[in-house]
């Protein structure tokens, strides 16, 4: 069964899965290579469970990072219900963008 009709873009290495609004709902984030996001928000309607997902796409959600997208997370660092963009270097070293809505 497809769980996110119109989703496209990217690979299962490029995909992540994260509430980048504040829903309670994770969206899909497809990571492009140097870094930037496309964000498919997703928009699933709870009060009819049946219906098919729904998903609005926000290209550019997140401009080249030059991050190595390998690297990659989304977390709520910030406590604010929305996730991060997060950074994970080999031996640990993080760096963060806080998320404050999007490029787009």
């Amino acid at each position: 069964m497809d769980r996110a009709p119109g989703v496209s873009g990217g690979t299962r290495h490029s995909l992540r899965l994260a509430d980048v609004n504040g829903d309670n709902k994770a969206g899909y984030l497809m990571v492009k290579q140097d870094g930037p996001v496309d964000a498919y928000i997703n928009n699933w309607d709870r009060s009819d469970p049946t219906a098919p997902g729904r998903f609005t796409k926000k290209e550019d959600f997140v401009k080249a990072t030059h991050y190595p997208a390998d690297k990659s997370t989304f977390r709520d660092i910030s406590g604010d219900g929305k996730a991060d963009y997060v950074i994970i270097y080999d031996g640990g070293a993080a760096r963060c963008r806080l998320n404050e809505g999007g490029n787009g």
